[in-house]
């Protein structure tokens, strides 16, 4: 089994998402910094642990970023964000309103 690792702060900072709670069929936002070019993706998962959506940015440049993650297909209920620099993964927990 492989290990997660953590993204590192020397490769990028995760904000928090906003708005949290988020109603349903709204945008979120999840300020993201990145200290070199990386690969990010993101994946949305519910409580049970069952994936519900994945993006695939690609290669983002150095620099602030401002992802927007789409609710359209969210049930009302808990989250997790999960966003991938470059391999390494974070977490962030969420919350969707009717």
């Amino acid at each position: 089994s492989t290990s997660v690792q953590s993204i590192d702060a020397n490769v990028a900072r995760i904000g928090n998402v906003y708005p949290n709670p988020v109603n349903a069929g709204n945008t979120m936002v999840l300020p993201v910094q990145l200290m070199r070019n990386s690969q990010v993706n993101y994946s949305i998962t519910n409580f049970l642990g069952q994936q519900v959506a994945v993006e695939q940015l690609g290669l983002l440049t150095e620099g602030e970023h401002r992802l927007e993650v789409a609710t359209s297909q969210l049930n009302a209920g808990i989250y997790f964000l999960n966003v991938q620099v470059d391999g390494a993964s974070q977490a962030v927990r969420f919350v969707v309103n009717k």
